[in-house]
């Protein structure tokens, strides 16, 4: 088995070596849905990605100039639910592996992004085996952003050791050929331990003191990297440079990052998304007895908002039959959302969503009335984009309610939920 590894890092080190060609299977720019805040989506390609994160998209051949304060999304987001992956403090993902631990660094080596050296206090854990199921795989993401008083090694037999994760040396099989095995020191008298890498799930790394970040844009990639990006800027050689959110440096050539870039979500200051905003209240009607929880930024079993495979980061996950409200204040216009069942439902699943909004009416009173009914969503059928009028409206409410089958698999997501003001 450690000759096997060693082949394998090999490879990696050879596909880290000649970065600068061709990486994975992207050979072109696919149009890919382009989300505008006004205007209805239209399907684009992104020709140029700003350091102001405004973007030169193709639409239907002819190039558009588009702002930051124009656009949602562009593109959609699908995590890697193969690779060995490491989380940054800021939610950063880098698909790669890591190959040399020092007291004050950790080195990746990455198919889409090369050799990188991060701050040790900046990586949170690495995840080398993620489950193939995708709540599972939440889940386990989940644990692993824990913040830990002292470096732990989760074994695949789910055993775990803590303590200090010592620098790597050749022993390990550090540098070139990539790591076969981890030291850690349990304690301060107890002599190392070695644990080969072929017996490890995850590493969390001790955590580091926290430290304010904001995230300016969050950027997709084919590999699965997922970059919460603070600053971008180019050089004439035509390099671009990132950072994210806690201060991590990537850099890939413009070419190859707008080849692989399937995904761009910038911070909008023209709309604030529900999951963002406090809730003025939350009630579930049971069916029997269990009770379903409000998915803030996830689905109601506590997973990433999934829809067609691929994973959305802001909106509410409900199950029927529920319902929450929102103070708007007469602050805002419109409200929009894309109305689909979690992919956990599996084709199951039936539900009708409702939308109710209330203003003053003709007397000065407050009054609710129904402003959307949906048609039947069940879990086999495609997003349903909604916009709907909320000029002058105090508050909103979502409703979710049991269509077929009774409530089985009604994982309601309300994706992308959000108010323009």
């Amino acid at each position: 088995m450690t000759c096997q590894r060693s082949i394998c890092c090999l490879s990696i080190a050879v596909l880290v070596a000649s970065v600068g060609s061709s990486i994975g299977d992207c050979d072109e720019r696919i149009p890919r849905p382009l989300v505008f805040v006004d205007d209805p989506a239209v399907s684009a390609t992104v020709e140029e990605l700003k350091p102001d994160w405004n973007v030169s998209v193709n639409v239907n051949g002819e190039r558009r100039e588009i702002a930051r304060s124009e656009y949602v999304l562009w593109g959609a987001y699908t995590d890697n639910d193969r690779s060995s992956q490491i989380l940054l403090v800021d939610d950063t993902v880098l698909v790669g592996d890591i190959v040399r631990i020092e007291d004050t660094s950790v080195t990746i080596a990455s198919r889409l992004w090369g050799e990188v050296r991060l701050d040790r206090q900046l990586v949170r854990c690495c995840f080398i085996s993620p489950p193939a199921d995708p709540l599972a795989r939440d889940r386990g993401w989940q644990s692993l952003r824990v913040r830990e008083p002292a470096d732990r090694v989760l074994l695949l037999n789910r055993d775990s050791l803590v303590g200090k994760l010592l620098p790597t040396t050749e022993r390990n099989g550090g540098g070139l050929f990539g790591l076969v095995s981890l030291g850690i020191a349990l304690s301060d008298t107890a002599p190392a331990t070695q644990v080969p890498l072929e017996e490890i799930n995850a590493i969390n790394f001790q955590a580091s003191p926290e430290r304010e970040s904001r995230s300016e844009c969050l950027l997709g990639f084919h590999d699965g990297s997922l970059v919460a990006s603070s600053m971008l800027t180019r050089d004439e050689s035509g390099m671009t440079y990132i950072t994210t959110a806690a201060g991590a440096s990537l850099q890939l050539h413009t070419d190859e990052l707008l080849k692989h870039l399937e995904f761009i979500q910038p911070r909008n200051e023209t709309i604030d998304y529900l999951s963002d905003l406090p809730a003025l209240g939350y009630k579930y009607f049971p069916f029997l007895e269990l009770a379903w929880p409000l998915g803030i930024s996830t689905n109601t079993l506590g997973g990433k908002l999934r829809s067609a495979g691929h994973v959305v980061f802001q909106g509410i996950g409900m199950h029927s039959t529920s319902r929450v409200a929102y103070d708007l204040d007469r602050r805002y216009r419109r409200f929009e959302a894309e109305l689909a069942l979690d992919d956990h439902a599996q084709r199951q699943g039936s539900v009708v969503y409702r939308v109710l909004v209330e203003r003053e009416n003709e007397s000065g009173q407050p009054a609710w009335n129904l402003a959307f009914t949906s048609p039947i969503i069940n879990g086999s059928g495609p997003p349903l984009a909604i916009t709907l009028d909320v000029n002058d409206a105090t508050h909103l409410a979502l409703v979710v309610e049991a269509a077929d089958r009774a409530d089985t698999c009604d994982y309601a997501n309300w994706l992308n939920a959000r108010l323009v003001r």
